[in-house]
């Protein structure tokens, strides 16, 4: 005698961390992310997530310690000491729920040069032409 009833399996749910990120204006920045079964704190390995910034979108696979990676590059018209943001989603399955967060990109002013050269020379340090800033 065999009884049927019906079984419900509930998806587990999930958490994606955006990283926050320094990058330059012009240049290619690495975004990442981590993907965790949060009911068991274990890394979710395999799966597509889709990173977002300034409308480009990329898709990345988590490795074994369910962290993505996408490289995006800044576009030069981006104004410096500007802070971006970039969303990470997960669109879930039949065993994990979606997720997504939101991580920033926060772009240097600008870069001083190197004053050692000058310094060893034993002549002043030079004054940054971009800020009232002495350069150590």
């Amino acid at each position: 005698r065999y009884v049927r009833t019906a079984l419900k399996v509930e998806a587990f749910p999930t958490a994606v961390s955006a990283t926050n990120v320094r990058g330059r204006v012009g240049a290619p920045v690495i975004l990442q992310a981590q993907l965790r079964n949060s009911a068991r704190n274990r890394s979710l390995a395999g799966q597509t997530v889709v990173f977002t910034m300034g409308g480009r979108t990329v898709n990345a696979q988590t490795d074994r310690r369910g962290i993505a990676t996408a490289r995006f590059s800044v576009p030069a018209q981006t104004q410096r000491g500007a802070t971006m943001s970039y969303e990470v989603r997960y669109a879930g399955n039949a065993q994990h729920l979606a997720a997504d967060s939101t991580g920033t990109v926060r772009l240097k002013t600008h870069l001083h040069p190197s004053p050692k050269n000058q310094q060893q020379r034993g002549l002043r340090p030079p004054r940054c032409f971009l800020c009232p800033k002495t350069i150590f």
